[in-house]
């Protein structure tokens, strides 16, 4: 359940005996992915499983602009219009600055590709010293990043 300014999560495993119960004062916080994430402790099972990468030149790619957002050097030009004006100057500069207090990056595994329409999504996990996020990114048929959403791991 959830009201204004609050966000809130029960997730039951009743087979392996764990509930797990997030209760937060942040709105947007994604409580059942963070709940997921903590019963992935316990559980290792649940996590998702690394796939093949049959295109891991765009793998390399949004590797190297994931360490350019950390490093605070993202580089306007591999981003659409659209995204460039949602995350340029300060958004992509906050969250690489968030993103470097979680250690160094350690992994970026694939996890999933699709195409959308005209759109494909690419979802990664990425394991830093203290913490696994899932960095989902869109992007055009040109390469260019339409859109990248961080969540818990």
């Amino acid at each position: 359940g959830g009201i204004t300014g609050f966000s809130t999560n029960i997730t039951r495993f009743p087979e392996d005996r764990l509930t797990v119960i997030v209760l937060t004062n942040l709105a947007n916080l994604p409580a059942e992915g963070l709940a997921r994430s903590i019963a992935e402790l316990y559980l290792p099972d649940l996590a998702p499983k690394s796939i093949a990468d049959a295109d891991p030149k765009t793998t390399a790619k949004l590797f190297a602009e994931m360490k350019a957002i950390i490093a605070g050097m993202a580089r306007k030009e591999n981003y659409t219009d659209e995204a460039q004006q949602a995350l340029f100057p300060n958004r992509l500069k906050e969250g690489g600055t968030a993103l470097k207090r979680l250690g160094e990056l350690r992994s970026f595994d694939l996890l999933e590709r699709r195409v959308e329409g005209e759109i494909t999504v690419h979802r990664y996990r990425l394991s830093f010293e203290g913490m696994v996020l899932v960095a989902t990114y869109s992007t055009t048929p040109e390469g260019k990043i339409a859109g990248i959403l961080l969540g818990p791991g």
